[in-house]
């Protein structure tokens, strides 16, 4: 009787139902096709896809999809010895947010390059000081190989100890980064108390916890936003602005007061104290939502 060996067929990458273009069908994300580097990212109307065959497994897209929605996808493992990347280096060179986890997760601080041969990578490095001094950390450096770049399998030959170097793989994980850099915002996160119903969707939405509701009070804390947008999304008054900027953490906090509306005598809450209707019963001029 003859055993037949079954081969499973690696799961193709592709984009999950986390995806916000999935989840809210007026959102306009595009993080992921805007870093890919050969257009295999593609939206159709409330749709994100991913083409497995034109896909070259790069990863850049994991570490900027700001809800982990790529699905089968791993970030490229690289050489590193010490505190510093070394050859064989990737053609396409990382983008700042994997270089940033490097350097939280493995204390990197150096490329070992020649930049006449790897001009991308000594932009990204020159990309990642930006946000490094922004953050307070040591800057990394460019430093000259001190070997001739050659296939990992053959160190023995060039008599670099088996010890010395390490290949991994960092986490994509920009909840991380942000958790470990908790004094550094990368968006800055602001409401029109003006406009704002304080209706709470903002606060439901937001899988981050960057908006909070207590009984007299809203609070922002930026350093936890991730930038989705899925706030402005739902709010129903567009009062929501994020803009994107590297900056000190500077968390807000909204004070507003509880009023019993004149008209329907129901509760609401406002930012001013001039408010005698809730939001609903200001919007029937003529008093047609009174009990």
């Amino acid at each position: 009787m003859s055993l037949l060996t079954l081969i499973k067929t690696p799961t193709p990458p592709g984009v999950g139902a986390s995806c916000l273009r999935k989840r809210f069908p007026r959102h306009s994300c595009e993080a992921c096709r805007a870093v890919c580097p050969v257009q295999a990212i593609s939206f159709t109307a409330s749709v994100a896809e991913l083409d497995y065959e034109r896909c070259i497994g790069c990863g850049q897209c994991l570490f900027v999809c700001p809800v982990n929605a790529l699905e089968n996808l791993s970030p490229v493992r690289r050489p590193f010895r010490h505190t510093s990347l070394i050859a064989p280096f990737s053609v396409l060179a990382p983008c700042v947010e994997e270089l940033l986890m490097w350097h939280l997760q493995y204390g990197i601080r150096a490329v070992e390059i020649d930049i006449d041969e790897h001009p991308g990578w000594a932009l990204s490095v020159a990309a990642v000081n930006m946000q490094l001094k922004k953050r307070g950390e040591p800057l990394w450096q460019l430093a000259p190989p001190s070997t001739t770049p050659v296939n990992t399998r053959r160190r023995h030959m060039l008599h670099v100890s088996e010890s010395q170097v390490q290949s991994a793989a960092v986490k994509a994980s920009p909840r991380l980064r942000r958790r470990h850099w908790k004094n550094v915002q990368e968006y800055t996160l602001s409401i029109e108390p003006a406009t704002c119903l304080l209706c709470g969707a903002c606060e439901r939405v937001c899988e981050e916890k960057a908006i909070k509701l207590a009984e007299q009070e809203m609070r922002l804390v930026s350093s936890l936003c991730s930038g989705c947008d899925s706030c402005a999304v739902v709010c129903p008054t567009k009062s929501i602005t994020i803009r994107a900027e590297t900056g000190t953490s500077q968390p807000m906090n909204m004070p507003f007061i509880r009023k019993i509306c004149a008209s329907c005598k129901g509760e609401f809450a406002t930012f001013s104290d001039g408010d005698e209707h809730c939001p609903l019963c200001q919007r029937h001029k003529y008093g047609m939502r009174g009990r």
